[in-house]
């Protein structure tokens, strides 16, 4: 019999390797579509019990030319319901091979390939995935009758600057001559039980857990094919709409697996809750999202056992890095220790900081994240403003890697967490808590053109990271981890790939960029110390290019080597294409 008490830590490596969607040249792979999603709904009734999430989407796609015969998606693992297209059921095709091979494997259908000799039907048949491409499983038809009539893009909500292949500043007003069309609604159904890939049940009917440590969670572990895994959409960094999510959940731990139907006779309710009342069940579920500041807590529909959490996160966002936890956890009251002239300059507006965890887990949470607002005022104060409305830090036990980085919040391995009587872990866990950080501004709010710029990304994020332990630990600790890692770089720089040019297997995993997370800093390192001859060097590059994402001077937000290279020779004054 499966457990279900951890199955990501259970099931390592099955969930980094499904086949995904991720093309290396992302802007182009954009540009051949004749649509734009411009904005996303998501609601969703997340059941913990038995594992699984009964949901709608609605999707606004703006057609890009007068005649749009289809709409496709990514998709997989899931079970769709219906199909709607401007409120009337529309024809669709979903063609999702692993989900076929999975059923395959359970008994539940047969393989239609069990020889040798039919290998290449095999390859053909997930051909696209291995590529690197979207997969789009979900194939929408348009109706024959669809008018679209020409309308102005400045009106369109979630428009963002497109871009094709120019990575320059101002590249983006060439999308004045971009024609948009009418919207078009898009509302999918669909359903999904004990998922594999991107969404996450700890616990749940059969599990030898308690109630109060069931918890379900989103991961985007892997690029392209996390997000898609969960909810139909277009899996792509590159591709950014605002969002609409709405989630829901038990009231409390006592209601998980309990339904009170409006209107309904409640007598298996009461049944249902006898067997725990000894049992300490009073605590809430939670629900964090990227903007907890924001979120809106009603009453759910047609529940009355249940409540419903929302969210408008109105930042174009790539699917990729939206996500969710629900679970029985509790919030941390961070204090932000300043002194008097830090209280006085500091802004009205600063960024509220969350941190949830499990209720024994609270005083190593705060020992653990007691500078996160000393590290989000410099990260601000340096490389610009934090580019969302509220920061949440959300500790968990079954995460695969050390942290999850989504829109707004981020979700962190409880094994980082230590306890105010220990000294060692405090160096490791306060570097990987603040890339976390940092990667909200590099590589969630900037994000790679190409998987060819990943580089960029991540070397930003963690020189970020290095630049806070220079100001919080000393100078001294600061050159003895460039020493480290330097060091590390020669032994395991053998044979390796240019870091603008991996030889990456699809999908890339976290895993995948361990190297680069180790050379890329130290290659910024060195740029930074041949500028600072003539220039502020890298201290003035980093705002500039966030200002320009800010101002839409970056196609969707997204960095290229080309750009980078150009904005340093800008601050530079000098040209660097010897470096680069």
């Amino acid at each position: 019999m499966p457990s279900y008490d951890h199955p990501s830590a259970a099931g390592i490596g099955s969930t980094t390797h499904t086949p995904g969607a991720f093309a290396k040249g992302l802007a182009g792979s954009s540009s051949l579509r004749n649509y734009r999603v411009t904005e996303q709904i998501v609601n969703l009734d997340v059941d913990l019990e038995n594992r699984s999430i009964v949901g709608s989407t609605t999707i606004i796609v703006t057609p890009t030319e007068p005649v749009l015969k289809f709409v496709k998606l990514d998709c997989r693992q899931l079970t769709i319901e219906s199909v709607l297209v401007n409120g009337k059921r529309a024809q669709y095709l979903y063609e999702d091979p692993l989900r076929e091979e999975y059923d395959a494997l359970l008994g539940e259908r047969k393989s239609v390939f069990n020889d040798v000799h039919q290998y290449h039907f095999y390859k053909g048949q997930h051909e696209k995935m291995f590529r690197g491409e979207h997969t789009e499983e979900l194939t929408i038809i348009m109706p024959d009758n669809l008018k679209l009539y020409p309308q102005d893009p400045s009106t369109i909500s979630g428009m963002t600057p497109h871009g094709g292949q120019t990575h320059t500043p101002g590249s983006h007003k060439a999308t004045n001559l971009e024609m948009f069309y009418t919207n078009v609604k898009i509302r999918i159904e669909y359903s999904l039980k004990n998922p594999t890939t991107g969404l996450h049940f700890v616990g749940g009917k059969g599990s030898s857990l308690s109630k109060n440590e069931w918890y379900a969670y989103t991961s985007n572990t892997s690029y392209g094919v996390s997000t898609s895994s969960w909810v139909p959409c277009v899996d792509s960094l590159v591709d950014k709409c605002s969002w609409t999510l709405d989630i829901g959940v038990p009231k409390t731990v006592k209601q998980i697996g309990v339904s009170k139907l409006i209107g309904a006779l409640d007598s298996n309710t009461l049944n249902a809750t006898e067997d725990d009342e000894d049992e300490d069940e009073s605590t809430e579920i939670s629900v964090v999202f990227g903007d907890f500041a924001g979120q809106k807590e009603n009453a759910h529909p047609v529940d009355l056992a249940k409540k419903s959490v929302s969210i408008d996160l109105y930042n174009a966002t790539s699917a990729h890095h939206i996500g969710f936890v629900v679970g029985p956890f509790v919030q941390v009251p961070l204090i932000n220790f300043q002194d008097d002239d830090a209280a006085r300059e500091k802004d009205t507006s600063s960024v509220p900081i969350a941190v949830y965890c499990f209720p024994h887990q609270t005083s190593d949470a705060l020992n653990t994240t007691i500078f996160m607002h000393k590290a989000l005022d410099f990260f601000s104060k340096e490389f610009g403003s934090y580019p969302n409305a509220s920061c949440a830090l959300v500790f968990i036990n079954d995460l695969d890697v050390d942290y999850n980085g989504f829109c707004g919040f981020t979700l962190l391995n409880d094994r980082l967490l230590y306890s105010i009587n220990e000294i060692d872990p405090l160096f490791d866990s306060t570097y990987k808590l603040l890339v976390s950080l940092a990667e909200q501004w590099s590589g969630i709010y900037v994000v790679p053109s190409t998987y060819n710029d990943i580089w960029i990304t991540v070397g930003i994020a963690h020189y970020m990271a290095l630049q806070f332990i220079k100001d919080l630990m000393g100078l001294n600790e600061y050159k003895y981890r460039i020493k480290r890692q330097a060091e590390r770089i020669c032994e395991e720089d053998v044979g390796k790939d240019p870091l603008s040019k991996p030889n990456f297997a699809f999908p890339v995993a976290h895993k995948d960029l361990d190297f680069v997370k180790l050379k890329a800093p130290i290659v910024l390192f060195i740029l930074d110390k041949r500028m600072t001859k003539q220039s502020f060097g890298l201290s003035r590059v980093f705002p500039k290019i966030f200002l320009q994402c800010m101002s839409g001077d970056l196609p969707n937000g997204s960095l290229s080597t080309h750009h980078f290279q150009h904005v340093c020779e800008k601050v530079n004054h000098n040209r660097l294409e010897t470096f680069f």
